[in-house]
């Protein structure tokens, strides 16, 4: 006598096993991919943060009274004193005057923490203006130009590094700096 086995349904076992273990190795293989993805955002927000504050800066720049206060009797950026160097940006954001409120006013932005860099490779440690190390930090420079055809102003940069290293993938600008050895 034949026993008659009833119509399977489902998926056995094997096929479940065989599908999670399939799963398993797309995932192995697309998961570096989808984490160079996001880094790759991460720079280019990066990028756009550093272009928003060179933007904000020349702006302030072109407010003929912020200019005035910038460009006083000791020259371009004298009361700033490290501007020339390079100045974090935490550190310009404590001065309360026409031109910083005017770097302020175009970021929309209040404060330095929430204008920050995010990637792993604009987060470099530096050393910064006070001689500490710090990471991922804005740096603004701005220098007076040469005279050129009795034409003088200013040149702006801002970059991610510390005190005169840049990271050189990150900045915008002119830059008077050397490149960051930090890899």
């Amino acid at each position: 006598m034949e026993v008659k086995r009833g119509s399977s349904k489902g998926f056995s076992l094997i096929e479940l096993i065989i599908a999670v273990a399939i799963l398993v190795v797309l995932s192995g293989l697309l998961a570096p991919q989808l984490i160079k993805y996001v880094e790759r955002s991460r720079e280019a927000k990066d990028m756009q943060t550093l272009d928003s504050v060179y933007v904000a800066v020349n702006t302030a720049l072109t407010n003929e009274e912020a200019y005035q206060v910038f460009t006083d009797e000791n020259g371009p950026g004298g009361k700033y004193g490290d501007m020339i160097a390079g100045m974090t940006l935490t550190e310009l954001f404590k001065i309360d005057d026409s031109f910083t409120q005017e770097v302020k006013a175009t970021l929309e932005k209040s404060d330095a923490a929430d204008v920050k860099l995010v990637s792993k490779r604009a987060r470099v440690k530096a050393v910064m203006p006070d001689g500490t190390m710090a990471e991922g930090t804005i740096m603004v420079q701005v220098k007076a130009s040469a005279e050129t055809d009795g034409v003088s102003g200013l040149y702006v940069g801002v970059y991610a590094g510390g005190l005169g290293k840049v990271n050189g993938d990150f900045k915008a600008g002119y830059i008077d700096a050397k490149p960051n050895t930090n890899p």
